[in-house]
Parts: C-alpha cells; sequence; structure tokens
C-alpha cells in the first residue's frame, strides 16, 4: 500500500485538462508505475488530493472483494476535505480479461466510496498497451481496445512534470534508489574496523554515558555538513549491532536526541554499567549533562508511540530525509549484521513517509540476506497488515514528499 498527502493548496498548480492528464500524474506522484493495482486519488472540489494505491485482491469472492473495497474507502476517507474521488485500475491481463478484473472491483468500490461521502467522479482501466475509461461505452470516444499507452507519456501534463524535474521509475525496487558506497570509503577496511568497535564496545553500548556519546555521535554524522569519515562510519555501523541503539536511533531521526535519551531511560534499555572507551577520534569527549525535561511516562510513551505510528504527531521529515542518505551510504557498504539493521531502518523510515511498495522492496532485500532478523520479520509483518501511520493521513503532518500538485 502506497499513499501521498491530500496536498495544499499551490499557487502554480498542474493543470489536468484530460484524462491522460490524470493517468500521467499518478505514477509520478507514486514514484513508480503501478502494476496489478488499484490506485484512488481524493478529490476536494476539482482539485487532485491524496493518491492511493493497493494491490489487487487475487481472490474475486464476496468477502475478500468487500474487505477489499472496505480497506480502500476506509482509508481515503481518512484525508480530510476530500468530497469525490477517482478509480484507475491497473492490471496485466489481456484486453479480454480486463473487463471482467475491472467489473468484479470497480462496482462493489465505487459503491463503498459513495457510502463513505467520496462518489467515484470516473474511472479507467490502464492495461500493458491500452487504457480505455471505466463508464465510457461511446466508441468514438472509447474504441476497442482502447487508447495507446504512448498517449499518457506524450500527455502535456506529463512532459511538463518532467520539465520541472520529476522522474518515474520502472517499479518499486528501481523508486529506492538506494545510495552508492561513499567513494572515500573502502568497504572491506570499514567492515573490519566494524567489526573491530563491535568487539571492544560489546556489553558496553547500554552504559548510559556510551549510549549517550554514541547517539551524539549519529546526532552530527546526519545533521553535519557531508558524510563521516569512514573511522566513524565504522563506528556507526557496529553500534547498529545493539538493539537498544537500533531502536532509539529511529526515534532520535524522527523526534530528536532528547527524544531517544530520555525514551531509552524510561524503557530500561540501559543497562550496562562499563563504559566504552576506544571512541572513534570525532567522538565528543564531553558532553553537556543530559537533564530530563519531561517525566519518563511522557518520554516513554514518545518513544513506543513513534516507533508504532500511533501518534498525529509526525516525524521531523528535515531530519528524516538526512538519516535516509546517511543510512543508504551505510548499508551500501555495511556487513551482514549492520546491513540489515540499516535496511530495516530505511524499511521503517519508507513506511513512516507512508511509501509502502518500496518500504516492502526493502524488508524483502534485507529479509533475502538475513531471513532470521528479527525486527525485519516483525516489520514485514507490520506492512502485511496494511496499515499506516496515523501521521500519515492529514496534509498538515504528512510527509510532504515531491509528487507534483494538480488541479
Amino acid at each position: 500500500m502506497d499513499t501521498t498527502p491530500a496536498p495544499a493548496p499551490l499557487p502554480d498548480p498542474f493543470k489536468a485538462q484530460q484524462a491522460r492528464d490524470i493517468l500521467g500524474y499518478v505514477p509520478h506522484a507514486l514514484g513508480f508505475v503501478p502494476a496489478e493495482s488499484a490506485v484512488l486519488l481524493s478529490l476536494a472540489g476539482r482539485r487532485l488530493g491524496a493518491t492511493l494505491r493497493l494491490d489487487l485482491p487475487q481472490r474475486r469472492d464476496p468477502e475478500t472483494l468487500n474487505r477489499f473495497v472496505a480497506l480502500a474507502a476506509g482509508y481515503l476517507r481518512r484525508h480530510r476535505a476530500a468530497d469525490g474521488s477517482l478509480l484507475v485500475i491497473y492490471t496485466g491481463a489481456g484486453w479480454e480479461g480486463a473487463g471482467p478484473v475491472a467489473g468484479d472491483l470497480a462496482t462493489p468500490l465505487c459503491a463503498a466510496l459513495a457510502r463513505a461521502g467520496l462518489p467515484a467522479r470516473d474511472g479507467w482501466v490502464v492495461g500493458p498497451h491500452y487504457w480505455r475509461g471505466l463508464y465510457c461505452a461511446d466508441r468514438d470516444c472509447c474504441p476497442f481496445p482502447g487508447h495507446s499507452i504512448d498517449s499518457i507519456a506524450d500527455s502535456a501534463l506529463n512532459a511538463e512534470m518532467i520539465y520541472r524535474g520529476s522522474r518515474v521509475a520502472a517499479s518499486p525496487e528501481a523508486a529506492l534508489c538506494l545510495p552508492e558506497a561513499v567513494p572515500g570509503w573502502t568497504p572491506e577496511r570499514l567492515r573490519a574496523a566494524a567489526r573491530g568497535y563491535a568487539g571492544s564496545f560489546a556489553g558496553r553500548w547500554t552504559e548510559a554515558g556510551t549510549f549517550r556519546r554514541t547517539l551524539d555521535c549519529w546526532e552530527r554524522a546526519a545533521t553535519g555538513a557531508g558524510l563521516p569519515d569512514q573511522d566513524m562510519a565504522a563506528f556507526l555501523l557496529a553500534s547498529l549491532e545493539c538493539t537498544a541503539v537500533r531502536d532509539a536511533l529511529v526515534v532520535q531521526i524522527c523526534l530528536g536526541l532528547d527524544a531517544a535519551c530520555g525514551g531509552a531511560h524510561s524503557c530500561g534499555l540501559l543497562t550496562g554499567t562499563t563504559p566504552g572507551t576506544d571512541f572513534p577520534a570525532g567522538a565528543r569527549t564531553a558532553l553537556p549533562e543530559w537533564s530530563p525535561g519531561r517525566s519518563p511516562q511522557e518520554y516513554g510513551s514518545d518513544f513506543a508511540r513513534i516507533l508504532t505510528g500511533s501518534t498525529a504527531a509526525p516525524p521531523d521529515w528535515g531530519r528524516v530525509e538526512a538519516a535516509a542518505q546517511l543510512l543508504g551510504c551505510l548499508y551500501a557498504a555495511a556487513g551482514t549484521v549492520s546491513r540489515a539493521a540499516c535496511g530495516t531502518i530505511l524499511t521503517w523510515l519508507e513506511w513512516a513517509r507512508a511509501r509502502g511498495s518500496r518500504a516492502q522492496s526493502m524488508v524483502d532485500a534485507v529479509l533475502a540476506e538475513c531471513p532470521d532478523y528479527r525486527l525485519a520479520v516483525l516489520v514485514d509483518g507490520l506492512l502485511a497488515t496494511g496499515m499506516l501511520p496515523e501521521w500519515s493521513f492529514d496534509p498538515d503532518t504528512a510527509w510532504p514528499g515531491a509528487a507534483p500538485r494538480v488541479a
């Protein structure tokens, strides 16, 4: 499942004049070309809002279809200010088979949207080579087998979006666009140094002072100018082998260092008694004394709710983008366990941005290399539920993204 937030009004939105403009917009909104998918777009008046993509249900029995349409309409309804919708069904079935797919799905889905106060104002079916209107029976308007798929790529809106810098990947996997290893890093030496740090800090990461200095290293690496040097990168990778550091890092990325430290204290993660001493040269030796600004209960609540997305308060999106770039570079250079940790955090960051297809591609890659990595297994289960974080349903709190805005 993927969703993009309902956009705030902009003074210079793109103008969708024809159906093929809408169909050209969808891949730009998602970042990739959908396949075997139902895509719903909310409408507020004549303005396009949120874009929701769901995998087509593999079964067509009434129970499965009812569950699917209720889920789709329920998610779209949570985007505020919407009063209508558009439906696009992407299917690789031959054109003769596209009719049954669309018919089985479109009728109950449109009924559910109408009950939710989001009546479908139009809809289309897009196949490998042709597209046509769901409700158009006019052979002059929608000749059999449909309009060429090339007409979507040739639309004025698609050309304008490409001109303004928007790009579309062929698949969610291609849309991940993970960075390659940093030129100044030598992966073999970096991994060897990471193993050295993992050995010298074993059992020491969760000592309170060591833990805080470690998170401070992450803070400076993620928010400073440029990427860390190879020695610091090795230290950061080694620290991810500690589950307490790994989990606190997600909170730190989203809410800041104070929230991570306070949450770790309140959740009982800091159980170590022996401090680490072999920090990299770039680590600060003296930190200001940490003084909690809130109660342990408040810190603990924020820690838990950000990890599960069960809060309307959003992450700091600037920090999320910076951390994703750093973690992508580390992922490219990492060894097995730290690579799995990097990949799982990247999966969570994709999920936090409501990009479920990319999140699934990332966690699939992690599990292919480390099938027993516990956090990846748990995150994979989370994605299977179709649940999205609470903040993704409000345009004021959802990830702003880079999708074009269309009126």
